[in-house]
This record gives C-alpha cells, sequence and structure tokens, in this order.
C-alpha cells in the first residue's frame, strides 16, 4: 500500500512557471519593474487556470455610492452579477459583485514600501466592504520578489493597515518563500496564540500555490481541509515564523 501522494512538486512548479515567463520578458525587456502591467497579467492568467468558472477575472474598479475606487490590479468578480463595464480585461463593477481584490508588485524593500502596498490594498477592501457590510471579499498581496527576512515587517505592516481602514489583508505572497494568511478561526496550540491573527510561515517555493489555494478556501468554502485538499501541500513541512494578533497595540510574536 502506498502512502499519501506527493503534492509538492507539483506546487513548485507553479512557482517555476511564474519565474520561467518572468525571466522570459526579462531577455526581451531589461526595464521589468517598471512593466507592471504585464507582471499582473502573468498572476492574472495563472488564476484564469485554476480558480472555478463562476467567477471573472480582470482589472479595473469599483463604484459604490460615493463614487470609484482606485485601480485595483487584479478583481476577482462573480460572473453572473451584472457589470457597469467590460471591454477586454477591463473590468467597473458594483461592490455587491466582487469576490476578491489583489495589488501585484515585483518587489516591496523595506518596512515603509510593504505598509505602502498593505494599506493601499487594505483601502481597495474597504471601498468595496462600505455599502456591503459582513461581506467576505478576499485581500491578497502577491509580491514576486522577497527574501525570508521580512516576516516582521509584513506583520506589521498588515496590522497597521488593519488599524487605519478596518478592513483585513487576507494573504501575503512574498517571493517564492514567504506567506502571510490571516486565521479568523481558533488553531490548537496548546492556548499560545489569540484565535484572530496572522500568521507567517516559510513555505520553500510554494507561496504562489498557497496564494492561490487560499483564495480558493473563499471561493469555495467547502473545501478547507488542507489535508484532503493538494494546493497547500503538507501543514507539516512548513514552518511558522511569527504571529500578530488583532488585538490593538499588539507586536509580532515568534513561535
Amino acid at each position: 500500500m502506498t502512502g499519501p501522494h506527493n503534492f509538492v512538486p507539483y506546487l513548485q512548479s507553479l512557482t517555476d512557471e511564474l519565474t520561467a515567463i518572468r525571466n522570459r520578458v526579462r531577455l526581451l525587456v531589461k526595464n521589468w519593474p517598471a512593466d507592471g502591467h504585464f507582471k499582473e497579467a502573468i498572476l492574472r492568467q495563472m488564476l484564469r487556470r485554476h480558480l472555478p468558472e463562476s467567477v471573472l477575472i480582470g482589472t479595473g474598479f469599483v463604484v459604490n455610492a460615493f463614487g470609484p475606487s482606485g485601480e485595483t490590479d487584479i478583481l476577482v468578480v462573480d460572473r453572473d452579477m451584472p457589470t457597469l463595464f467590460k471591454e477586454g480585461e477591463l473590468l467597473i463593477v458594483t461592490p455587491e459583485s466582487v469576490k476578491a481584490v489583489i495589488e501585484v508588485k515585483t518587489r516591496l524593500d523595506g518596512l515603509a514600501a510593504i505598509c505602502k502596498a498593505a494599506a493601499q490594498l487594505a483601502q481597495r477592501k474597504a471601498h468595496v466592504q462600505r455599502h456591503v457590510q459582513c461581506k467576505d471579499v478576499w485581500a491578497g498581496l502577491f509580491v514576486y520578489e522577497g527574501t525570508d527576512d521580512r516576516h516582521v515587517d509584513l506583520l506589521r505592516a498588515v496590522g497597521q493597515a488593519r488599524s487605519e481602514t478596518q478592513a483585513i489583508v487576507d494573504c501575503v505572497a512574498y517571493g517564492d518563500d514567504t506567506l502571510v494568511k490571516f486565521s479568523p478561526v481558533p488553531e490548537s496550540e496548546g492556548g499560545r496564540q489569540p484565535s484572530n491573527a496572522w500568521h507567517s510561515f516559510n513555505v520553500p517555493g510554494v507561496a504562489a500555490a498557497n496564494f492561490v489555494a487560499s483564495l480558493i478556501e473563499t471561493l469555495v468554502p467547502q473545501r478547507k481541509d488542507p489535508g484532503s485538499f493538494p494546493w497547500f501541500g503538507p501543514p507539516e513541512g512548513f514552518e511558522r515564523r511569527y504571529y500578530l494578533s488583532t488585538r490593538p497595540g499588539a507586536e509580532p510574536q515568534r513561535f
């Protein structure tokens, strides 16, 4: 009898795919960091291949009673809801159709840059939720390049963004190996951690796959058991680094 299938190489291949496309473009266009639209398009295309057909993926604006949001890099919207405008990848929609908002960055160096990106994403989510109370809108920050020494900065940034906007950044993929996730339910750590907290993980080579998996959890709520869900890989293989409570004034704590 064989043991559980090892999905990690498959998950790592998704990161390899993003890296290969990025490098292919760099061979042709030297100013890759300035080519924001292309890196967003790469991630949108990956999401289209893996998300349910019930959602539409594009870029654009959310219009509420007070006017439009800023431009959002990636909008994930309910395909069955009406759109105000749709042309190619450009979407202009109302808040009730929005399932997720995603901001995409090439790299973020330093706490100030990370905080600015997290705050911008939280503002996009807050704009959606302003007139749609208790709506489960997922917010994710995807950073193509990053090192494994920004766990504390990432946690401080999402905590500060919530303090400023009251909106939760649900997930951050930072480079190939670092993931931050918000957990709104208690987890079993012997009572050491609060129920509502962000957790940072070292996930070698699979941050992109786990970012997509976190979004799928929201879109398909019944698929929340990592043991039966190959997108996540083996949870015992991921090293938890820090967590940050949602309590006012909380600081990142090491596991």
